[in-house]
């Protein structure tokens, strides 16, 4: 597939999600996407399972409820993308870039997210980080209490007395990248 078949496609789904004539939703199964541009594209619940998107600029893409399971985003530009209820179950997420990602709900089980660019904002990422390596209840409890906990900011965070606290601060400081905009007591944590 090609940029400017590919950009029928997303057309064609915008006007689905719309309920406009002559829509049809995108279904890109294996569809290999590699270095394609997808920045801003409505791909709301678009099933993109197993698709290849290497390098693919989705920033600001919309794919609420998308389906990637399985889907290969190594280096994918996923800035600014909505990707809340999106199903990334064993998607495969090395060096994407996740910055100021909505994860909210997003379906991350197995999902490979080595070297990713985190959205240090994703209460959902972030507790999907600590409950991959929380090994006591109380890691377990403070993981788990972080993805539900979506209305705290950092500052909440910084002086939370919980047990495992300082567990989940260290965990964190290992996802720290340069140029992030992670907490400055996570990253003098490194």
């Amino acid at each position: 597939m090609n940029q400017e078949e590919l950009n029928l496609v997303v057309e064609l789904h915008r006007k689905w999600v719309r309920s406009e004539e002559g829509g049809k939703r995108a279904v890109l199964i294996r569809a290999v996407l590699t270095g394609m541009d997808l920045t801003r594209a409505v791909l709301t619940y678009a099933n993109l399972t197993r698709a290849v998107l290497t390098g693919t600029d989705l920033t600001r893409a919309d794919l609420t409820g998308a389906v990637l399971t399985d889907a290969n985003l190594t280096g994918a530009d996923l800035t600014g993308a909505n990707l809340s209820c999106a199903y990334l179950t064993r998607a495969v997420l090395n060096c994407a870039d996740l910055s100021c990602a909505n994860l909210r709900g997003a379906y991350l089980s197995e999902a490979n997210l080595s070297g990713v660019k985190l959205s240090w904002h994703s209460q959902t990422l972030l507790s999907e980080i600590l409950w991959r390596v929380a090994k006591t209840e109380d890691q377990q409890m403070l993981a788990a209490f972080v993805g539900r906990k979506t209305d705290w900011c950092w500052d909440h965070w910084e002086k939370y007395p919980h047990p495992a606290r300082e567990w989940a601060i260290s965990e964190l400081a290992k996802w720290v990248q340069e140029g992030d905009d992670a907490p400055e007591f996570i990253r003098n944590k490194r």
